[in-house]
């Protein structure tokens, strides 16, 4: 999942116009400041000494404007196998009125309800799919999203009780090949995360795990089975290139639904 990084520009809700580049953006050059924060790539690097993990639990997006502070949670799932990372957000929730305001209105009022991101740090690949739509957005990964060229810092700071749980919650500090740091925290117990939380801009973007299951939970052939499943994309699923025609594809299932 990516989110605009205000040291480009201000926080916009995402809108084809401003989705677009970073959906499309292929062999970038390094910037001095990412323009974009790449969720994915900051909780593989994260969980990258895990090699199966599965979350289930509540995304939460708190964006500060001014004196106000506007908040969105999701339901979310995660899951890191090998190194690669799968995100599934279900904002059917979001309202899809014109009206509406906020990072996910736009996608709802073209009848998206899910958002499905995959990254194959492997190939460094990353492909945004629509299965409502059946079809997908897929680019090559740029140099800071990629986990071999991030080099991570962690410090220890004690213990917090979340929901009941004794977490140790770790400051980590993650240096991107251009120089830039990005601070994140994570709250773990029993060797699996239970919170990860970080800081883009005037946004704070967190993770709340509800439930979590590790590879010593399951065989390794169910691994090697939820793996192909999870990250493999359906031949039947089209390719596109522009936020815009994916969007127009769902204005086109809008247009022939029963009304």
């Amino acid at each position: 999942m990516l989110f605009r990084s205000p040291g480009a520009t201000p926080y916009r809700p995402l809108t084809p116009g401003n989705l677009a580049p970073l959906t499309t953006a292929t062999n970038a050059p390094v910037r001095s400041q990412p323009r974009d924060f790449n969720l994915d790539t900051a909780v593989g690097r994260i969980l990258a000494d895990l090699r199966y993990v599965a979350v289930v639990g509540e995304f939460e997006l708190a964006v500060t404007n001014g004196t106000k502070v506007d908040i969105t949670q999701l339901p979310i799932v995660v899951h890191l196998i090998d190194g690669q990372v799968r995100m599934e957000m279900d904002i059917s929730s979001v309202p899809s009125v014109i009206t509406a305001t906020g990072p996910f209105a736009s996608l709802r009022q073209f009848g998206v309800t899910r958002l499905v991101s995959l990254t194959f740090f492997n190939d460094n690949v990353h492909s945004q799919v629509f299965p409502e739509g059946k079809c997908h957005l897929s680019r090559e990964l740029e140099p800071e999203e990629m986990l071999a060229l991030i080099r991570m810092e962690r410090r220890v700071v004690g213990q917090e009780s979340l929901n009941g749980i004794v977490c140790e919650k770790t400051v980590l500090t993650l240096i991107y090949p251009s120089g830039e740091k990005r601070e994140a925290r994570l709250w773990a117990a029993g060797g699996n995360p239970r919170q990860m939380q970080f800081n883009v801009g005037d946004s704070r973007l967190t993770i709340r795990v509800s439930d979590a299951q590790s590879a010593a939970e399951l065989r390794p052939e169910d691994i090697f089975k939820q793996k192909a499943e999870l990250f493999t994309i359906p031949k039947d699923y089209l390719k596109f290139n522009r936020l815009d025609d994916i969007l127009t594809r769902f204005h086109a299932i809008q247009q022939r639904a029963p009304r």
